[in-house]
């Protein structure tokens, strides 16, 4: 009973949590702040009242987007809970609450950046076009794009070594196909191909830009959207390895009465968390994008790079 009241009362801080950040998005400061912000972190200047006006209105409008986004998968997470009180514990969070948001925010982020364009097209105005398309590695560098398929794999491989054990007797089969293991791994397959889909519309996406400091500022929330849908993919997949070699230990200990289930399971789902995100928080994950398409900073400022312009 204590566990699952501790589990509505997180419940309740995140919403709440998500319902602050929903107002402060529309407040003048908060744009301001999180737009300085921003251009620290993907290192591009804010030199023109056009720059400076699209960034504070995509940052309320992603702000937005992921307080919405955060509280429908908080809304799932209390209808599972309802659904089944006893689920609730420290595990739950992890297992089912914070997929459930981080996932929501992704899908709600991505359909946003599909239909709200940073700039928008201006009569009269020549138009910067590429003289080839960007990749995905433009934007989230190839260690990081590995991540989930790796997890992916790794957890189907996990999946098989456990029916394989409990078909030869060394762990309790029942315990194990009764676990979580097959089920996240059926989602993590089903949240890869769906982001992959998203991806490569959000790579076919037009950029109404008209000189290339505008092009490079559409480049940098295209990369954030991209590495947001990307992280949330990763650490999808990971609870597919952390559900199945939780799994396995707690098949084993169905069958000769140990506690690696208890004791070193939840450590799984921590750790590679942990990890997965410090990958896509820090280091280059937000200047991806600068290092592959715009290295040139001074460049960009000056309206110099080797793009071709055309009337839109």
């Amino acid at each position: 009973m204590f566990l699952l009241t501790l589990t509505w009362i997180l419940l309740d801080v995140l919403l709440l949590t998500c319902g602050g950040l929903l107002i402060n998005a529309q407040s003048s400061g908060f744009r301001d702040r999180e737009a300085l912000r921003f251009a620290t972190d993907v290192g591009l200047p804010l030199v023109s009242d056009t720059v400076h006006d699209a960034v504070r209105r995509h940052v309320r409008v992603r702000a937005s987007a992921m307080a919405v986004g955060g509280t429908v998968g908080l809304v799932v997470s209390a209808a599972v809970l309802l659904a089944s009180p006893s689920l609730g514990s420290a595990s739950f969070v992890w297992l089912i609450t914070a997929p459930a948001i981080l996932s929501a925010m992704a899908t709600v982020e991505v359909a946003v950046s599909l239909r709200e364009s940073l700039f928008r097209h201006r009569d009269g105005v020549p138009r910067v076009a590429r003289s080839s398309a960007p990749t995905l590695a433009d934007y989230v560098s190839l260690w990081r794009l590995r991540l989930a398929p790796v997890c992916e794999l790794v957890a189907v491989i996990l999946c098989a070594v456990g029916v394989a054990l409990g078909i030869l007797g060394s762990i309790d089969l029942a315990a194990f196909l009764g676990g979580a293991a097959l089920p996240f791994l059926l989602v993590s397959l089903v949240v890869a191909a769906a982001s992959m889909v998203a991806q490569r519309r959000i790579l076919r996406e037009s950029q109404p830009v008209s000189d290339t400091l505008e092009l490079a500022w559409d480049d940098a929330f295209r990369g954030e959207t991209l590495r947001g849908l990307r992280m949330v993919q990763s650490l999808i997949a990971w609870l597919a390895v952390a559900a199945a070699g939780l799994g396995i230990l707690q098949a084993l200990d169905a069958l000769v009465g140990t506690n690696w289930g208890t004791g070193a399971g939840p450590q799984l789902f921590t750790w590679g968390w942990l990890f997965i995100f410090a990958a896509f928080t820090f280091g280059r994950a937000r200047t991806q994008f600068r290092a592959r398409l715009w290295p040139d900073v001074a460049g960009i400022t000056e309206g110099r790079s080797g793009m071709d312009s055309e009337r839109g």
